[in-house]
């Protein structure tokens, strides 16, 4: 199944950490917006807060921005996430 998280991301933060909202995530890293490396963060961290392989999670819109929609291709994410999601689709071919 695909799931769908939409986040903002703060970069540059003093922490980093995953924050549940009315609206999605916020996810503060500690990664600067420099060269794509807050973008790996959010990848990594992700992977390890979904259990998620790092290859099953892809940053669909938002790349330069804060505002992120992710796609999630995982057979389940844990149930605080996936109350989160904004749509859960099957899989595509």
């Amino acid at each position: 199944m695909r799931f769908v998280l939409e986040v903002t991301v703060c970069p540059g933060s003093r922490r980093t950490a995953v924050e549940t909202e009315a609206a999605g995530l916020r996810i503060h890293l500690t990664a600067p917006p420099v060269e794509g490396k807050a973008n790996e963060a959010l990848l990594k961290l992700l992977s390890k807060t979904l259990s998620v392989p790092k290859s099953s999670i892809t940053i669909q819109r938002g790349e330069h921005g804060r505002r992120k929609v992710i796609f999630v291709e995982a057979a389940g994410i844990p149930e605080p996430y996936l109350s989160l999601s904004t749509q859960s689709t099957g899989r595509q071919a």
